[in-house]
């Protein structure tokens, strides 16, 4: 009876033990199918939302991408008018020989006339393999579906299992994941697609990489395609010997519409780590019968324990980082609607707003919704003023720049860009000059994924500067006209004059030069200090003596009959300070 009790507690504990092994797994497997749909639903975001994707840019951003994934690739739609073109532009921009396939007896061959193609433009591949370019993957049955199924549902899609074209031979088994590109603002699914962006998904290289290898796995796992249950498809057998251990878990995931059933049974490594013999327990149970009984529990106490100690440290880590994030995002969120006299806009790199907070809102007349996604950079300005000041931009094809890349291009290579005065259009047609510095937002491998324009609203000030050069320009034509000499001052808080202007006639008078008010940043206080109190000067040229205390006297003690100084310095000391 003590020998079937304890094999009856050590078989509940393997089973504990087997299955938190195959929910880890399965859990771990389920986290690698939604972020191979979560990466291939980004391209098609970054296509859907910039105008046009060069090579390089295609490169940059799906490279970091591939982890656990085979290839990504773009193929752009061509009607059969634009094909003989397409065919020489990508021929043109170094795809030699390059020409629109169709697969047929194996192998690709020039595709016959249609009224449009999906051929392979960009690829991007982890190894020296590549799917051909210009390979239209539609010409083959088997993919085909995986392109009409994405079409109809307008939402990535993946076709029955097949051998991957351009791959490893080893990781050939797999899936190829499709998503529809439509333009943005476009509604999903009104008229064809304008390209596809693709993934080539090894279940190989997702059943394995990063865990143990087969022959030192506790688990052997089998995939099926169970989409149609009568016909259900083989994909991976890990290959190791299974144990004869009557344990199983079975669960069901799915990627791109497809439902596919995941088996784990122990292996032999599994069994040969939790043999236990029922006899020899038996014999110790004999005289350890308390310890032993002390010792199980604790061991299925504590496993409970650790287990359950995992996940409530799993749940508070996720907790914590959601908060974190949240906490992060409502920051920059009260940051960018706290700035209301600032106009802080980012966009992408094509220039397509993708922030809008609301000092800009408030300076340009538009909502967020009417804004983000709907707007360049480009739009808000006076085009005139745009083509004018961005004439002579050429890219690196040597054609000419557009506008609105061009107004951009600084910040991808200026570290430090100097803020520029520019005309932006508000809502209601009038127009606002602003100081608009434009710099370039990078990620964390440094690449270029925006631009971040901040504007400030200078139109008083500019108003201000022309009413002051109006001015100036006013009193030097008085100044020539007027006999005598003008002079223009401010009262200070202690009610005395200080001059901010003198005529050229109150300069020969006085015989200061204007650096006395207005150079070496001395205030004009101190400058109307310097020039009041320099003596008077008689027409004759002589200079009048001094106090008795041998002081410069600040008062015209000239006296001289006709003297011009003296005269025009006692009507300024007499002159009403309310004045």
């Amino acid at each position: 009876m003590i020998a079937s009790g304890l094999d009856h507690l050590a078989r509940e504990q393997l089973q504990q033990r087997f299955e938190l092994l195959a929910e880890e797994r399965f859990s771990r497997l389920q986290e690698r199918f939604i972020d191979q749909q979560q990466r291939l639903a980004s391209l098609q975001r970054f296509f859907t939302f910039s105008e046009e994707v060069s090579r390089s840019e295609f490169n940059g951003y799906a490279g970091p991408l591939l982890q656990l994934t085979q290839t990504y690739a773009w193929l752009p739609r061509i009607t059969d008018a634009q094909r003989d073109a397409f065919e020489r532009r990508a021929r043109a921009e170094g795809v030699p020989g390059f020409a629109i396939l169709d697969w047929a007896d194996g192998r690709p061959s020039p595709a016959a006339r249609r009224a449009d193609y999906y051929p392979v433009f960009y690829i991007r591949s982890v190894n020296r393999l590549q799917l051909p370019v210009g390979l239209d993957p539609r010409s083959e049955p088997a993919r085909a579906q995986a392109f009409s199924q994405a079409i109809a549902t307008t939402a990535p899609a993946a076709g029955e299992p097949l051998d991957l074209l351009g791959t490893d031979p080893a990781q050939a088994r797999g899936l190829l994941l499709v998503a529809p590109v439509y333009q943005a603002g476009t509604p999903a699914g009104a008229g064809p697609p304008m390209g596809f962006v693709t993934a080539a998904v090894s279940i190989r290289q997702l059943m394995t990489e990063g865990l143990p290898k087969p022959a030192e796995d506790n688990l052997r796992v089998t995939v099926r395609d169970t989409t149609y249950p009568a016909t259900p498809l083989p994909l991976y057998d890990a290959g190791a010997g299974a144990a004869s251990i009557p344990l199983q878990q079975t669960r069901t995931l799915q990627m791109g519409g497809r439902v596919f059933e995941l088996q784990a049974v122990p292996s032999e490594v599994f069994a040969n780590a939790n043999r236990t013999s029922t006899a020899q327990v038996a014999l110790l149970f004999g005289g350890l019968l308390s310890v032993l009984v002390a010792g199980l529990l604790f061991s299925l106490v504590s496993q409970r324990q650790r287990a359950l100690t995992l996940v409530a440290r799993r749940t508070a880590q996720l907790s914590e980082s959601e908060t974190r994030l949240r906490r992060t995002h409502r920051q920059l969120q009260n940051v960018l609607d706290a700035a209301t006299e600032v106009a802080i806009i980012a966009t992408d790199l094509n220039g397509r707003i993708t922030t809008f907070n609301a000092g800009a809102e408030r300076m340009l007349g538009y909502r967020v919704d009417q804004a983000v996604g709907k707007l360049s950079l480009a739009d808000l300005h006076v085009h005139q003023e745009l083509r004018e000041r961005v004439r002579g931009c050429f890219d690196a094809g040597g054609q000419p720049c557009s506008p609105a890349r061009a107004m951009l291009e600084a910040s991808l290579h200026d570290q430090a860009p100097a803020a520029q005065h520019w005309r932006l259009v508000r809502r209601n047609g009038a127009q606002v000059t602003v100081s608009m510095q434009v710099t370039a937002v990078r990620d964390e491998h440094q690449q270029a994924v925006g631009h971040l324009a901040v504007c400030q609203d200078v139109t008083d000030s500019q108003r201000s500067l022309q009413a002051l050069a109006a001015r100036d320009r006013l009193l030097e034509k008085l100044s020539a006209e007027v006999p005598g000499g003008i002079f223009q001052f401010r009262l200070s808080a202690d009610g005395s004059n200080c001059f901010t202007y003198l005529s050229r006639g109150m300069q020969d008078i006085y015989e200061v030069a204007p650096e006395l008010l207005y150079a070496d940043g001395a205030p004009v206080s101190s400058a109307c200090t310097r020039l009041t109190s320099r003596p008077c000067v008689s027409r004759s040229g002589s200079r009048p003596g001094t106090s008795p205390a041998g002081a410069r006297s600040t008062a015209c003690v000239c006296r001289a009959r006709g003297c011009a100084g003296c005269a025009a310095r006692q009507r300024l000391k007499r002159w009403p300070t309310a004045q």
